[in-house]
């Protein structure tokens, strides 16, 4: 849990050094089911089976759906800041309507990883579903 807590400032770090305003790159868009959620109080780890059903739907125009067991939760607007690019990893911020803080984020092929860099804060990693 560290690990992922410590990875996240270090992208938040690198992206205050170096904005790029760039459009996220189109293979993020689709849908994404919750695979882990690490953090809290506790920094406890807890892994989640395919098929879970915590979704969201990314789409092209800049809306998301968010679903669980195929519950709509939330539902809206998103914006996405990308601050840094290394290699074949993506970091950056994911603004949602509505929500009154900014998400940092970490993409890589088909995994991403969205939570926040407050003190106790949980971070959830998804993958890429058809």
């Amino acid at each position: 849990m560290k690990k992922y807590l410590l990875f996240l400032a270090i992208g938040f770090a690198l992206a205050s050094c170096k904005k790029d305003s760039s459009n996220i790159s189109s293979g993020l868009f689709g849908k994404w089911e919750l695979r882990s959620r690490s953090g809290g109080f506790t920094g406890i780890t807890t892994k989640y089976a395919a098929g879970n059903g915590e979704i969201y739907q990314f789409n092209g125009d800049s809306t998301y759906t968010f679903t669980e067991k195929d519950r709509l939760i939330g539902s809206g607007g998103f914006r996405i800041n990308i601050t840094s690019k290394e290699k074949d990893r993506q970091y950056g911020t994911i603004k949602f309507d509505g929500v009154d803080d900014d998400e940092m984020f970490t993409a890589k092929a088909d995994t991403i990883s969205i939570g926040t860099v407050y003190a106790d804060g949980m971070i959830s990693t998804y993958v890429k579903i058809k």
